[in-house]
């Protein structure tokens, strides 16, 4: 019902529409989505509120600036709890994927493996999800992209396998460090120096190893900075930091990997060919 309610709202004057993740199924809902903002001059913003955590910016100075040396890698998970595999992949899976696309910007190409049961998952198999989620498949998914920094992502959700030790997430990886992004969990990033063994040190909106000096719980834990900025773009002009072109990103992660899956494990590039869900068709 999103695309409809969406278009609705748009068609009675909404302004400023916030749309809880992930805001459409497929591609398609994603462009039908945007072409009805347009007609209107709506802006909308996805609430991927670790996106807007005022340590992001400052982990990506330090990044620039060489904490990490050379980065080559973002490795993801999602919670892994009953959810594990494709559901999995969109609900939490979601949050991840915004990440990717704040350090690394979009993905270029994307090969996935999904299995049901320690199998490789069959046609047969697939269901429809919980919660509107559209057509699932499998308890156990690895997907890689490569990004159009160069970098390379890896998402990985396997049920029942979680933990807080390996928590849901993404760790970006270099020659001198790793930093440990641990969502909706404070502080949000640690720093993990490759030379003195594995001591994390916090790193917040101050800086690396200094105590966090904002309200997040009272602005980013209750999603207040991302209305914040969207009634400021409403106000003043411009895009939210998390507007209609990063939460298509998002969509277009989990829509590779199971395309992937649909041609065999192939690598597929982007933007992708086929927008409608590609497990639509089960036949």
């Amino acid at each position: 019902q999103r695309v409809a309610m969406i278009e609705a709202a748009c068609e009675f004057g909404a302004k400023a529409i916030y749309v809880e993740k992930p805001f459409a199924r497929s591609l398609r809902e994603c462009r039908l989505i945007s072409q009805a903002c347009k007609r209107s001059g709506t802006l909308l913003a996805v609430a991927h509120r670790n996106r807007y955590h005022p340590a992001l910016p400052v982990a990506r100075k330090l990044i620039d600036a060489g904490l990490l040396g050379h980065v080559h890698s973002m490795e993801g998970r999602g919670k892994q709890d009953h959810r594990g595999g494709a559901e999995d992949l969109w609900v939490l899976g979601t949050h991840v994927f915004d990440l990717f696309n704040a350090f690394a910007g979009k993905p270029v190409t994307c090969s996935a493996e999904i299995k049901a049961d320690g199998k490789v998952a069959t046609k047969n198999q697939i269901h429809d999800g919980n919660e509107g989620l559209g057509p699932l498949l499998g308890d156990e998914i690895h997907a890689e992209w490569k990004m159009a920094n160069g970098w390379s992502a890896t998402f990985q959700s396997v049920r029942g396998k979680g933990s807080r030790q390996a928590g849901f997430g993404l760790e970006i990886k270099g020659s001198k460090g790793t930093m440990d992004i641990r969502c909706d969990r404070e502080p949000l990033i640690h720093f993990i120096d490759g030379s003195v063994g594995n001591e994390r040190i916090p790193l917040t909106s101050s800086g690396l190893g200094k105590p966090e000096m904002r309200d997040i719980e009272g602005t980013v834990r209750n999603h207040l900075a991302a209305i914040h900025d969207l009634i400021h773009c409403l106000e003043r002009g411009g895009s939210p930091i998390c507007g209609l072109e990063e939460g298509t990103s998002t969509v277009s992660f989990v829509s590779s990997v199971f395309e992937s899956y649909r041609q065999g494990g192939k690598v597929v590039g982007f933007p992708l060919e086929n927008r409608t869900h590609p497990l639509a068709n089960r036949n």
